[in-house]
């Protein structure tokens, strides 16, 4: 199954919401992403977290639609975020688009980015994404399309992750082990609008940055 999850960090906007709204199974909202959803024409499948940040108009949207929620306390030990993705994973999602999750609070920010490494260790795929940017964890072979002229920023996960080969960068990469304490792998260009890359050893995590238009 796959699940869009939209957590309560900046607008990620109308257009992104519906497009992957369209591709989803089941829309669950952590917080004011329930806010964002109902701003987009979404409703949402469920509405979970403590509430502290979604407007009272949307909280009544949600009760006067009957959609699912499910409420916490302020004081708990996992983000909103975090319990939207452990409710998703638990009722059956195996792929997940995360959004709203890029962009506020640079621990919010990093939290997601270790949560999606963490998931991706138990077989859950998850994609984070906003208007310019996409980012997800691979390994073994990896084939991603974007816009040509994107930005790619390759990161390990662990210590001794090899590329093999790549296809589609301007900056190729060759038998290379990425190094844990450097930025070599940072701003490659895709050349093609498809990117093939041969990983082995571990697991990489890449962002995409599209290439702003004129």
């Amino acid at each position: 199954m796959n699940v869009l999850v939209i957590a309560g960090g900046p607008d990620p906007g109308s257009a992104l919401i519906k497009k992957c709204a369209a591709q989803a199974d089941k829309i669950y909202c952590a917080d004011r992403g329930a806010q964002w959803a109902y701003q987009a024409g979404i409703k949402p499948d469920l509405v979970v977290g403590d509430m502290d940040s979604v407007n009272d108009s949307t909280l009544d949207r949600v009760d006067a639609d009957g959609v699912r929620t499910m409420r916490y306390p302020v004081e708990k030990d996992m983000t909103d975020t975090q319990i939207a993705l452990e409710v998703a994973i638990s009722e059956g999602a195996r792929s997940i688009t995360l959004l709203g999750a890029l962009g506020g609070r640079v621990d919010h920010t990093l939290a997601n980015i270790s949560l999606m490494s963490s998931y991706h260790r138990r077989g859950i795929r998850i994609a984070i994404m906003d208007n310019n940017t996409a980012m997800f964890v691979g390994e073994r072979t990896i084939t991603f399309r974007a816009v040509k002229g994107s930005t790619v920023s390759i990161f390990p996960v662990e210590e001794g992750v090899r590329v093999l080969r790549s296809e589609g960068l301007y900056y190729p990469l060759n038998d290379l082990v990425i190094p844990m304490d450097g930025t070599l792998c940072i701003s490659n260009q895709m050349i093609s609008d498809r990117v093939i890359l041969d990983v082995r050893n571990g697991s990489i995590l890449l962002i995409v940055t599209a290439q702003e238009k004129d």
